[in-house]
């Protein structure tokens, strides 16, 4: 799942760091430069103008997802797209595809289900400042259940997070939770 995205977090820069990137990290500086993308090894119509990432409520990977969808939209890695998209899915979940671009969640024993994120709007980044960036989020959490992937419609309410990278726990309200 980690790189069939139109876009791939690929962690070279961060390996050749010896580092991992987490929420805090990245969303305390989104341009920092262990941030480090590979775009088109996959051409999946579902996933083009997204970005994938797992463990995402396990290790709090909502807010690292976040940070890089804004730095995608900031380094124009896809530079046709008015809307970009992310695609988190837990521990213990998985999302299988149709071919005409209907998923279906399947949780295994304490899933938590998949999150479909998107945003239309440019971050305001500036290297070493945090990040302050609003986008809205899909939770689909019921094994079984259906989403249109191609077209990103989701049966679940779409609701806000705004991540703000200047103090701990980063969301302005739980975003596992919803």
């Amino acid at each position: 799942m980690a790189i069939q995205g139109a876009v791939v977090y690929d962690s070279v820069a961060a390996d050749a760091m010896n580092l991992e990137t987490t929420t805090v990290d990245a969303a305390k500086d989104p341009l920092e430069q262990r941030i480090s993308f590979t775009t088109g090894l996959f051409a999946w119509p579902a996933l083009q103008d997204t970005i994938t990432d797992s463990h995402l409520v396990a290790r709090d990977r909502l807010g690292r997802t976040i940070a890089f969808l804004a730095r995608i939209f900031h380094d124009r890695l896809l530079p046709n797209a008015d809307q970009i998209y992310a695609l988190g899915i837990d521990e213990g979940s998985a999302v299988v595809v149709d071919p005409d671009g209907t998923a279906t969640l399947l949780n295994g024993r304490d899933g938590h289900g998949a999150y479909l994120v998107r945003t239309d709007t440019p971050p305001r980044l500036v290297p070493g400042r945090p990040l302050h960036y609003t986008v809205e989020i899909a939770h689909i959490a019921r094994n079984g259940e259906r989403f249109d992937l191609l077209y990103k419609q989701s049966p679940e309410r779409w609701y806000t997070i705004t991540v703000d990278g200047t103090r701990p726990p980063y969301y302005d309200e739980d975003p596992y939770k919803q």
